[in-house]
C-alpha cells in the first residue's frame, strides 16, 4: 500500500484531468477557479495521503501532454497517471510561447501524421518515466483506442510496457467510467469520420444514460470525478 511520503502524485491529460466543467451551474467551487471542480487526481491523492500536482491543460492532445510530462519537476519515487486525450487532436509548435497549441478543425493535419505523433508521444513518455524511476500508469480519457478502426493494433507487450490500465478489456477509458460502460465488453468500431467526435458517439450508444456522472458538456461532473478516482485507486494501491 502506498502511504504518506514526500513523493507526489502527478496527473497529466486534457480537460478530463484538469477538471473542466463548462456549465456554471455545475461549478462546485472547491478549487476557487471558475468552472473547475475537484478532480479525480485530488481524490486519489487524498486516499494515498500524498500531495497532488495537476499538470493537465484543457484541450491538450498527445504532444502537449508529453511536453507537460517531460517539463514537469518529476523526481524519483513520484507517481504519475497519464490520461491521454483523443489521438486525432492535431497540434503545432508555437515558437513564441514555446509550447504546443491546438489546431482548429479547418487546419487538421493528415491523420496518418497525427496518429504517428500520438504513438511516438506515448512511447517517449513511458521511456522517460521509467528512466526517471517514476511509477506510472496510463489510460485514455475519451475513448478505448481499440474501438477506433483507424488505430493500429498495439501488442500486449506494448500495453504492458506502458502500464495501461485494463488494456485487454473493451471500454477502458475515463469516459466509459462516467457512462457506466467501464469494461462492459461492448465493441462498436468507429470509422475515421466518427472518431473525431468520440464522446458524442459514445453517448449516442446509450440513449437512456444516467447523467449523474457526466455534465451536459460531456465532462465528468463532481460525482464523475469521484467515481473515476474510486475506479482507478485499486490499480494505484496494488
Amino acid at each position: 500500500m502506498i502511504g504518506m511520503s514526500d513523493n507526489v502524485l502527478r496527473t497529466y491529460g486534457c480537460s478530463f484531468t484538469w477538471g473542466l466543467i463548462r456549465q456554471p451551474e455545475d461549478y462546485v467551487g472547491i478549487t476557487g477557479e471558475k468552472n473547475r471542480c475537484k478532480t479525480w487526481g485530488d481524490f486519489i491523492a487524498e486516499a494515498l495521503e500524498i500531495e497532488h500536482h495537476n499538470h493537465a491543460s484543457s484541450g491538450s492532445g498527445s504532444k502537449q501532454i508529453a511536453w507537460n510530462v517531460i517539463n514537469s519537476d518529476l523526481k524519483p519515487g513520484d507517481l504519475a497517471i497519464i490520461a491521454w486525450s483523443g489521438p486525432l487532436r492535431a497540434f503545432h509548435w508555437n515558437q513564441k510561447t514555446r509550447c504546443y497549441e491546438t489546431l482548429t478543425c479547418e487546419e487538421q493535419l493528415d491523420y496518418h501524421q497525427v496518429l504517428y505523433e500520438h504513438e511516438v508521444s506515448i512511447r517517449a513518455v513511458a521511456n522517460y518515466l521509467r528512466g526517471a524511476n517514476v511509477k506510472f500508469w496510463m489510460t485514455s480519457a475519451l475513448m478505448d483506442y481499440k474501438q477506433m478502426e483507424l488505430m493500429k493494433d498495439y501488442s500486449r507487450e506494448d500495453y504492458l510496457s506502458w502500464n495501461w490500465i485494463e488494456f485487454d478489456q473493451y471500454n477502458n477509458s475515463l469516459f466509459d467510467i462516467c457512462t457506466y460502460s467501464w469494461l462492459s465488453g461492448r465493441c462498436q468500431k468507429f470509422p475515421l469520420e466518427q472518431s473525431y467526435k468520440e464522446q458524442s458517439h459514445i453517448v449516442d450508444m446509450y440513449p437512456n444514460l444516467d447523467k449523474k456522472l457526466l455534465a451536459d458538456c460531456l465532462h465528468p461532473s463532481q460525482a464523475g470525478h469521484e467515481k473515476i478516482a474510486n475506479t482507478l485507486l485499486p490499480y494505484i494501491q496494488n
